[in-house]
């Protein structure tokens, strides 16, 4: 039983993280073509919000799907594996310099104001290896926290009706109303 439980849980812990993220990178890759086949040039954006648009809705998706499929209630509480390990990563960061904190300075790092969009590749070269590492750590905690949302939604049915409860809650209703008559 705990070969299986421990099975589960990483597979959860694989498709909230990395099969998430890999396939809302292909999204947004997708979605961008075809606004250059529009005739429209973006700017090349490497920002963690433009990318937050398409991880969530894979993440909820396929947490949807995931727990249908395979069930286990690890998958509600998968994110706190990602969320866990940025905050280890904010944490150990390495002071800037002996007047500042390395956790303030990861913080910033993580959550302050970066250049992740420029008209060319060029331009981008400063900053790039911040860009990235903020959407592989803030994109993986998104992916991961859609998915447990998905995961919660199918757990509690928040898209699911089932006919019969609602002809029971009917018949239900007319008694009562037969019972209030008499």
């Amino acid at each position: 039983m705990l070969m299986k439980s421990s099975r589960v849980f990483l597979l959860h812990l694989v498709f909230s993280t990395l099969g998430t993220f890999l396939t809302a990178i292909l999204v947004r890759r997708f979605v961008m073509t075809l606004v250059w086949t529009l005739g429209a040039r973006p700017n090349i954006n490497f920002d963690v919000g433009t990318f937050a648009l398409a991880f969530v809705p894979v993440g909820l998706i396929a947490g949807y799907l995931s727990f249908a499929r395979l069930g286990g209630k690890s998958s509600l509480w998968i994110f706190v594996v990602p969320i866990g390990v940025l905050l280890l990563k904010i944490i150990s960061y390495p002071a800037q310099s002996i007047f500042s904190s390395g956790p303030a300075d990861g913080l910033r790092f993580f959550f302050g104001r970066a250049v992740c969009t420029a008209p060319s590749l060029v331009e981008l070269t400063a900053t790039a290896s911040r860009c990235v590492s903020r959407m592989f750590y803030l994109g993986t905690c998104y992916s991961a926290l859609a998915y447990s949302a998905g995961a919660f939604a199918k757990h509690f049915r928040v898209f699911e009706f089932d006919r019969h409860d609602g002809e029971a809650r009917n018949e239900t209703a007319e008694a009562t109303e037969e019972g209030a008559q008499n």
